[in-house]
């Protein structure tokens, strides 16, 4: 339908008749910017202008709820701000977004990126890529985040969340978009407990199995169990960090911020001493077998490989840190000592990685019984 010029107030879009499909839209006279949107049940009053060559739409609200005369006075203050229009008239996409703001700002600032890079190239720039970042809303965030939950944890859910946020915060920084559509957007409830731990029986079968790989993933994996390092951290491992004489190996940087200093039992030192004999890499400790140039990649697969070998089910990476850090409990039953071991920065971290296993709490609970009976004899 054509645009009809009107002089708009109360009275006149109040009279105007609502066509039975579709929408009419009428033109102040008086104000070129401010439209009204006539459909067959309801008149929605808009801020139209064209800047740069782009268009540029804003709804203001509903007639009669919002009268004329606010309605101008609305515009009048959009068509002042001349920064926002400007802001608005930009057609930026979160791809545009992602490759100039987040990943120069992620590698400047974050000290592990792999994990971050997975998930922006899985779940993030697939879907929203394309799409521009002033037309993103909270609810389409929601709606994408309540889809990723049927798949995902929720704790990976609002790992991909703040990602997302991140990228809309540097893009208002950078004044690509005036808001955050993020800050509205409700991160999912997690439960991130967990208490798998590999048990007495089931160390001695991870270990033969890891062994009988002999290859630099296989002996990554071995030392992360010996030392309770992350395993980020045993993949990235340079030969200037071993320190044989002293048999240590001195990390200068470290995901909790600061230097860290990780004593070597008989069993990681043999580990380190056998990549030491392969020598695959000058720089590298585990180095990649197609490009010894770089580290070790996240050996998702030779875990995977040792737990079948092994018979071992429901055991995650991360549970070889939990390991260690509860067997370093369960030997000194300090928990100051794990948690300098672990590199943590406070005791808090510390509790949620070590768990003392059911025999050590079923000892507590029958000796506290036990002196229930020696009272009750006394």
């Amino acid at each position: 339908m054509p645009i009809l010029d009107l002089r708009f107030s109360n009275k006149s879009i109040h009279q105007l008749p609502h066509p039975l499909t579709g929408c009419q839209e009428y033109r102040d006279i008086h104000c070129q910017n401010l439209r009204a949107l006539v459909y067959p049940n309801r008149i929605t009053l808009a801020f139209r202008a064209t800047i740069n060559n782009q268009r540029i739409y804003e709804t203001l609200g509903q007639f009669p709820q919002l009268c004329v005369e606010d309605a101008r006075q609305h515009v009048m203050k959009l068509l002042a701000d001349k920064n926002r229009l400007a802001v608005q008239s930009r057609r930026f996409t979160v791809e545009q977004a992602i490759n100039d703001l987040w990943l120069p700002d992620l590698q400047l600032y974050k000290k592990s990126p792999q994990s971050e890079l997975s998930k922006l190239n899985l779940y993030v720039r697939p879907f929203w890529g394309k799409r521009q970042l002033r037309d993103i809303t909270a609810g389409e965030l929601e709606q994408y985040a309540a889809g990723l939950r049927e798949k995902l944890r929720p704790s990976t859910v609002n790992r991909i969340l703040a990602i997302l946020s991140k990228i809309c915060s540097l893009a208002v920084r950078a004044g690509w978009i005036t808001h955050s559509p993020m800050s509205h957007v409700r991160y999912l409830k997690e439960n991130n407990i967990r208490y798998r731990t590999l048990s007495a029986t089931e160390i001695p079968r991870f270990i033969d199995a890891a062994t009988a790989l002999q290859t630099p993933a296989a002996d990554s994996i071995l030392l992360a169990l010996y030392t309770g390092m992350r395993i980020g951290e045993v993949c990235t491992l340079k030969w200037e960090y071993w320190h044989p004489d002293m048999h240590q190996l001195i990390l200068p940087d470290t995901k909790s911020g600061h230097p860290f200093t990780c004593p070597l039992a008989p069993p990681a030192i043999a580990v380190v001493q056998c990549q030491q004999d392969l020598m695959l890499s000058k720089t590298y400790i585990f180095p990649q077998l197609t490009d010894n140039a770089r580290p070790l990649a996240y050996p998702r697969a030779t875990f995977a490989r040792i737990c079948r070998d092994a018979n071992i089910d429901n055991l995650r990476m991360h549970d070889l840190r939990r390991t260690f850090a509860t067997r370093v409990l369960q030997a000194t039953g300090d928990i100051a000592i794990a948690s300098h071991l672990l590199n943590h920065h406070s005791l808090t971290a510390t509790r949620r990685y070590a768990f003392h296993n059911a025999a050590t709490s079923h000892a507590v609970v029958s000796q506290v019984i036990e002196s229930y009976d020696t009272k009750m004899n006394l």
